[in-house]
């Protein structure tokens, strides 16, 4: 599942899917440490996305807090 594939649309991911994904979208130039605050700042405000706060991730299948797109 890409980011933001058909199947993410859709879906609601938790943070460390919503990392891992970001992560490999952006390459090896990004180190974690520099993302990580990025990704702290769009769970504290996440704006247009939708926050559920426990909900089960479309990746991981565990039920934590998700974020997908309205």
């Amino acid at each position: 599942m890409g980011f933001p594939s058909e199947e993410a649309v859709h879906a609601f991911l938790c943070y460390l899917c919503l990392l891992n994904l970001t992560m490999e979208e952006l390459g090896p130039a990004y180190e974690e440490s520099g993302v990580r605050p990025a990704m702290d700042r769009v769970f504290e405000n996440p704006g247009a996305l939708m926050y559920l706060q426990s909900f089960r991730c479309a990746k991981c299948q565990y039920t934590m807090v998700c974020l997908g797109f309205r």
